[in-house]
Protein backbone atom coordinates (compact mmCIF):
# COMPACT_ATOMS: atom_id res chain seq x y z
CA UNK A 1 0.00 0.00 0.00
CA UNK A 2 1.13 2.99 -0.99
CA UNK A 3 2.16 5.85 2.07
CA UNK A 4 -0.16 8.57 2.39
CA UNK A 5 1.20 11.96 1.71
CA UNK A 6 2.52 13.93 4.56
CA UNK A 7 1.90 17.61 3.30
CA UNK A 8 -2.08 16.28 2.75
CA UNK A 9 -4.43 18.77 3.49
CA UNK A 10 -6.79 17.76 6.59
CA UNK A 11 -9.70 17.50 4.23
CA UNK A 12 -7.56 15.06 2.31
CA UNK A 13 -6.81 12.81 5.22
CA UNK A 14 -10.23 12.94 6.44
CA UNK A 15 -11.94 11.94 2.79
CA UNK A 16 -9.73 9.00 2.75
CA UNK A 17 -10.85 7.72 5.99
CA UNK A 18 -14.14 8.24 5.70
CA UNK A 19 -13.54 6.07 2.55
CA UNK A 20 -12.35 3.37 4.22
CA UNK A 21 -15.56 3.53 7.04
CA UNK A 22 -14.51 5.61 9.31
CA UNK A 23 -16.40 8.42 10.91
CA UNK A 24 -15.40 11.17 12.85
CA UNK A 25 -15.71 10.94 16.71
CA UNK A 26 -14.28 14.58 17.78
CA UNK A 27 -12.52 17.54 16.20
CA UNK A 28 -10.09 19.28 18.65
CA UNK A 29 -6.23 19.84 18.88
CA UNK A 30 -6.03 16.10 17.00
CA UNK A 31 -9.03 14.55 15.29
CA UNK A 32 -10.42 11.26 16.52
CA UNK A 33 -12.68 8.96 13.76
CA UNK A 34 -13.41 5.30 14.51
CA UNK A 35 -14.51 2.59 12.25
CA UNK A 36 -16.82 -0.17 13.48
CA UNK A 37 -15.77 -3.44 11.60
CA UNK A 38 -18.17 -6.29 10.61
CA UNK A 39 -16.81 -8.13 13.41
CA UNK A 40 -17.55 -5.91 16.18
CA UNK A 41 -14.27 -4.83 17.04
CA UNK A 42 -13.03 -1.38 16.67
CA UNK A 43 -10.16 0.67 14.51
CA UNK A 44 -9.23 4.36 16.00
CA UNK A 45 -7.73 6.54 14.25
CA UNK A 46 -6.34 10.13 15.86
CA UNK A 47 -4.46 12.68 13.60
CA UNK A 48 -2.56 15.88 14.29
CA UNK A 49 -4.57 18.52 13.36
CA UNK A 50 -1.19 20.81 12.40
Amino acid sequence: MPKFPVDASKQRAVKSLEILGFKMIREREHISMERINTDGTRDCQDHDTN
